[in-house]
């Protein structure tokens, strides 16, 4: 995937939590070489508040602008709140909260 387009995507993804965290703030990065995929971290206050991480199929499969639509239909803003801080897996499969060992 080009740059500026995955860019423009994590940048969509980044808005949607944003709306939905508006007193949070929002960052992504890369995970690691060993999985394909991208993290968006949510803090409130400076402290950890939830963790998304979005599959680089996701990201790859799916347009700028299908990024926010589909992140409202799967209702992962709830999913979070839900989850607290353990990690929520957005793939083309679906939504997993994983569980914290």
């Amino acid at each position: 995937m080009q740059d500026h387009l995955l860019d423009d995507k994590l940048a969509a993804a980044r808005h949607y939590l944003i709306s939905q965290f508006p007193e949070h703030t929002v960052q992504s990065s890369k995970v690691d070489a060993a999985w394909p995929g991208y993290v968006l971290r949510i803090d409130h206050s400076g402290r950890k508040a939830h963790l998304v991480y979005l599959s680089e199929e996701f990201l790859d499969d799916h347009k700028v602008s299908e990024i926010d639509r589909l992140l409202r239909e799967r209702r992962v803003a709830d999913k979070l709140r839900h989850a607290g801080t353990s990690p929520v897996l957005v793939t083309n499969h679906g939504i997993q909260i994983q569980t914290e060992n």
